[in-house]
């Protein structure tokens, strides 16, 4: 059910999938000489460009052979992306536009008809990545479908039952670990000729104006010493980041709203209003106007709170010698900080099952826009390793999100008597925390 088009939006408006799309405005930098692929990336360079590390182990660090002749530049942390690296560039507008006009048709065709939010969320959010990572070419040849199909393999090969794990000193599990290693090689061979494909087309039709993703690392190859390899690992990286961590928080959002009407209520009328306020009926709420909506991020933050994807965060290593309540860890030891405990810890909570977005606000303002800094509310990690995509994905959720309070009514399919009209929050475990069922809607038009 992914879809596609090919359109881009005036402000505010979805227009028809055949209209053309203008071509996104050109970098400002003014380049010196090409240099080739491998060192500079496919573009040209600015003159800040430093000669490519000559240690393997410092790929963060340049040095120059010649004595005198280029400062050595390190990066003693990790640099942030810029705003105009981590931007969605509006590019989510195209996206959000077909997931309200499809379901706007089936509410049409078929009124009391259920649809599946679950493939309609995937798809978009799998639609926005490709679009920022892949820019023009992500519906070539169906690439946006191929690089989502190719995402959930890697997460079945993650978290796919492994015999040899258990039994390791059995006959049989060499054989075995032989076939899943073949699985593996072969799936990572996909991923690198697609990678490659893509970076090549990238190079022939030189699309210095896309402003994508992949000409982003590929610009900063020389820079920071990064080799093909490196950059193609982290596309894979934003992928398997970005696509279902966001796709599931919206999931939880809407199913959360459903059990409880009232907040949705709330949340669709003070989107109305806002949108009334404008004078005429909106066809869309906008990236502009989020910023007006502060029970809006306050519903993703307490989305966030209770159901984090990953709610053990990342791994971390301690770099020195610490005490922590009692325990000694010793210095690099692996720690594991559960995210979903410390959102819903009742010393930094009241009512902490419950889902109550005003505990976000303040005078019916947003109490803190900067994630990270509050350790009782960590979904993004905090400090030099918190998530550099955090403000892109609350960005593609928020925007989706509003529109669908915008537009729509929201109900649950045949809701029986007892149940209170609500869906099931059951939950299963695998590389992210979901539910354990697809979300079934029936979308009223307002």
């Amino acid at each position: 059910m992914a879809t596609t088009a090919s359109s881009s939006p005036a402000q505010g408006r979805c227009p028809p999938s055949s209209s053309p799309r203008p071509a996104p405005p050109r970098p400002s930098c003014e380049p010196t000489a090409t240099s080739s692929r491998r060192a500079h990336g496919p573009w040209p360079r600015t003159s800040c460009a430093t000669t490519p590390p000559t240690s393997p182990s410092r790929p963060w660090a340049s040095t120059s052979s010649t004595p005198g002749s280029a400062s050595t530049r390190t990066c003693s942390a990790p640099r942030r992306c810029t705003p105009s690296q981590m931007a969605v560039k509006k590019r989510y507008v195209v996206q959000v536009c077909l997931v309200v006009n499809k379901i706007r048709e089936a509410a049409t065709n078929a009124p009391s008809t259920s649809v599946d939010m679950s493939e309609f969320l995937a798809a978009y959010t799998n639609d926005v990545v490709s679009r920022s990572v892949l820019g023009a070419t992500n519906r070539k040849k169906g690439r946006n479908t191929l690089f989502r199909e190719m995402t959930e393999t890697n997460v079945d090969l993650l978290v796919g039952f492994n015999l040899e794990n258990f039994i390791p000193r059995w006959p049989l599990t060499e054989v075995l670990f032989r076939l899943v290693f073949w699985k593996v090689q072969r799936h990572l061979n996909k991923w690198d000729a697609l990678l490659e494909e893509v970076i090549k087309e990238h190079i022939d039709l030189k699309q210095d104006n896309s402003a994508d993703f992949i000409h982003v690392f590929l610009s900063l190859q020389q820079e920071y010493g990064l080799t093909d390899d490196n950059v193609k690992s982290l596309w894979m990286n934003i992928f398997e980041a970005a696509i279902e961590t966001s796709y599931l928080v919206l999931e939880y959002a809407m199913a959360e709203l459903i059990n409880n009407r009232h907040v949705m209520k709330k949340l669709q009328t003070k989107v109305r209003t806002f949108a009334s306020s404008k004078g005429k009926k909106l066809d869309m709420i906008t990236e502009e106007d989020l910023s007006s909506l502060p029970y809006l991020k306050a519903t993703m933050k307490e989305a966030l709170r209770l159901h984090p994807p990953g709610p053990l965060l990342l791994p971390h290593y301690s770099t020195a010698d610490c005490n922590i309540d009692g325990y000694d860890i010793p210095a690099k030891t692996r720690i594991l900080v559960n995210g979903w405990a410390i959102g819903r810890d009742p010393k930094a909570w009241e009512r902490l099952e419950e889902f109550m977005p005003e505990r976000f606000l303040q005078d019916g303002q947003e109490k803190s826009s900067n994630l990270g800094e509050d350790f009782k509310y960590l979904p993004f990690g905090s400090g030099r390793r918190i998530c550099p995509g955090a403000n892109f994905a609350l960005a593609t959720m928020e925007i989706m999100l509003v529109n669908l309070m915008y537009h729509f009514d929201w109900e649950v399919p045949n809701e029986k008597e007892g149940t209170g009209g609500k869906v099931s929050m059951a939950e299963t475990f695998g590389l992210m925390l979901r539910r354990n069922e697809k979300l079934y809607l029936v979308p009223r038009i307002v």
